[in-house]
């Protein structure tokens, strides 16, 4: 009697398996929403993505496009490897997601039935969490234009403070979402950024990979496109000492814009800062860090390492590798007492042009005796096409272009230190 109850039930199951995978995934129904979830933030009219994924038609013209760039990762941009569920604002396609796209593309790219189209999504252009107690922006707008290369340009800002400033979080709003990469903060406590700012015509001053002074320069946080409004866990924050500058460093994708001669708007980037009336738990940031380097020429594969030591407990809360463009590889790991091993970040194909801050979900407790170690990589040969020397020469640590870095910035509580770290002086 069993067998004649089951046997029927699986027909149905199978039935319905078959005519699921039959069934044509369409724009409006599946595809749409996983735009919306995962795209559209950068992938909309005067966003910096090169075409617009809000529409059918606009979507339809770059189908094939799509699906090459879902199948081999390279969209959405995420750099980290195996860290689903790790950080913070991760930009992920799950592998049945990648498949309802390419099936999209196989099934003859499909509009579908309007009646299945979700409602739009609202991008909001201002501040997401409220109305800040304090803007900050460059003095005038940058005349953002077409060049050769991509523009890096530093803005050093005078807060005007009378007294320290205890700052909760903060905001950044891209005044040219076209052209506007990404953004990374620093502080300035010693007023070097001053005159390198008065050397350079127009507001700002050229910088590369930071703002080419070592003392008295912190880590403080940046923006990539889909990025909202960075709060710090509840209690902690970081202290801005009377008379700091803050440095707010703008990388313009324009490259791809020389040859099109387009018209483009001037960039006025504003920073909004959530403030403390009352003291905070101080965060800090500390650099794991090697300047002891010489990159061999024609080495596509040169090891540099890092070491950090901790002295004391502390949560880990963002992880922040940085180097420049001979850099392709980079793992940062936590051994911890007993030689208990956790790796906190890997990227097996860096890029300067993608790199960024990574906040994790939960903080990484690290504890005291922890030793902290980043195996950098580089490319310093020919098949590089970054490689800025041609033929490859030896490559040092420093703030130029043709420098390189071998740096990852740790956000962390529980140290009450200074809050941000002293870089080397290479000037």
């Amino acid at each position: 009697m069993r067998l004649r109850i089951l046997f029927p039930a699986s027909l149905v199951l199978l039935f319905a398996v078959s005519t699921y995978a039959q069934t044509p995934v369409t724009f409006n129904k599946e595809v749409v929403r996983i735009f919306q979830e995962n795209c559209q933030n950068c992938h909309r009219p005067g966003n910096i993505a090169p075409f617009s994924l809000l529409s059918y038609e606009e979507a339809r013209r770059h189908a094939y496009e799509i699906r090459h760039a879902v199948e081999t990762r390279e969209m959405p941009p995420w750099k980290p490897v195996g860290s689903h569920g790790v950080f913070q604002h991760e930009r992920y396609l799950t592998d049945e997601q990648i498949q309802t796209l390419g099936k999209w593309v196989d099934d003859g790219i499909l509009e579908g039935d309007p009646k299945d189209l979700p409602p739009p999504i609202d991008f909001p252009e201002t501040w997401t969490a409220g109305t800040p107690d304090i803007v900050v922006q460059p003095s005038e707008p940058f005349p953002v234009a077409a060049a050769d290369r991509d523009i890096y340009r530093c803005f050093p800002i005078d807060l005007k403070a009378s007294t320290d400033v205890w700052v909760r979080g903060y905001e950044i709003i891209p005044g040219n979402r076209k052209v506007v990469h990404h953004v990374i903060l620093f502080t300035d406590s010693s007023g070097a950024s001053a005159p390198l700012d008065d050397a350079d015509p127009g507001p700002g001053y050229s910088c590369f990979g930071g703002p080419r002074f070592g003392r008295g320069v912190g880590g403080f946080g940046g923006w990539a496109p889909g990025a909202s409004a960075q709060l710090y866990p509840d209690g902690t924050g970081m202290l801005l000492k009377a008379g700091t500058r803050l440095i707010v460093q703008i990388h313009y994708s324009v490259a791809e814009l020389a040859d099109k001669n387009e018209s483009l708007d001037a960039d006025l980037t504003r920073v909004g800062l959530y403030v403390s009336k009352t003291p905070l738990e101080q965060l800090s940031v500390l650099p794991v860090i090697n300047w002891r380097f010489v990159i061999p020429p024609g080495n596509s594969h040169y090891q540099v390492r890092a070491i950090l030591p901790i002295i004391a407990p502390v949560q880990l809360i963002t992880i922040a590798p940085h180097m420049h463009l001979l850099g392709k590889e980079v793992t940062v790991d936590a051994i911890m007492p007993f030689l208990q091993r956790k790796q906190l970040i890997r990227i097996d194909d860096w890029s300067f042009h993608w790199q960024g801050g990574y906040t994790f979900k939960e903080p990484v407790t690290l504890p005291a005796g922890t030793i902290v170690v980043m195996n950098a990589y580089f490319d310093n040969s020919t098949g590089n096409p970054e490689n800025p020397h041609d033929p490859p020469v030896a490559v040092r640590f420093g703030e130029e272009t043709d420098d390189e870095m071998c740096i990852t910035f740790l956000l962390v509580r529980g140290l009450n230190g200074t809050g941000g770290p002293d870089l080397p002086n290479r000037n």
